[in-house]
């Protein structure tokens, strides 16, 4: 029975380091897209600044 408990306890230690890893990787994951989301959010944000200081050809019509 001893070797039984011991078994079941290596078992479930396996597990948790199992559930540790694939929890770490997730927040790994979590983070990459933020990061991503990010850049893509400061680069949209670059490119509708830049949008805007130019002039489009209806301003040009007005003067």
């Amino acid at each position: 029975m001893a070797w039984q408990a011991k078994a079941g306890n290596e078992v479930l230690k396996r597990r948790l380091w199992d559930l540790e890893k694939a929890l770490e990787q997730a927040q790994k994951d979590k983070r990459d897209i933020h990061e991503e989301m990010i850049r893509q959010y400061q680069e949209l944000q670059k490119q509708t600044a830049a949008h805007r200081q130019q002039p489009t050809d209806s301003t040009w019509r007005r003067k």
